[in-house]
């Protein structure tokens, strides 16, 4: 059977369905999709030309992920930044500052279930590290 957003075969044990048959990947971003359209309608404007939207949501999708847009739109609605058209969230998504904020969510996402296992087979006393100050001398600059 095809996906129902990208049209690529999609086995049936690992599809998901959803009216119809997706990719976990595809679902996702189907989904990410529409709760940016939902998010931008009723926290950033609700005057929004819905065809232009929808282009520029797209066009997000295809250069970042999908959560990472919706963290970028909940930051700015949460600092109070007014956005009157959608293509003014480019530039923002393009700022460092989401971005150091990104990575440092991905990163506690990824070692929050981490930490036992960590501790568990870690060696701390291998783990030490000692540094020996060798004397500057002429031949070992050259």
């Amino acid at each position: 059977m095809k996906c129902g957003y990208c049209g690529e075969e999609v086995s049936k044990e690992e599809a998901i369905k959803d009216g119809r048959y997706y990719h976990k990947k595809c679902h996702r971003i189907k989904q990410g999709k529409r709760e940016i359209e939902d998010y931008w309608l009723s926290q950033i404007n609700s005057g929004t030309v819905l065809q232009l939207l929808r282009k520029c949501i797209k066009d997000w999708v295809e250069l970042y992920e999908v959560d990472y847009v919706l963290y970028v739109l909940k930051k700015v609605s949460e600092e109070g930044i007014k956005l009157q058209y959608p293509q003014g969230l480019k530039r923002l998504l393009d700022e460092s500052r989401y971005k150091e904020g990104w990575q440092k969510i991905k990163i506690r996402k990824a070692t929050s279930g981490m930490d036992n296992e960590f501790e568990k087979y870690a060696n701390k006393e291998q783990s030490v590290i000692k540094f020996k100050n060798k004397p500057k001398n002429f031949t070992k600059i050259l």
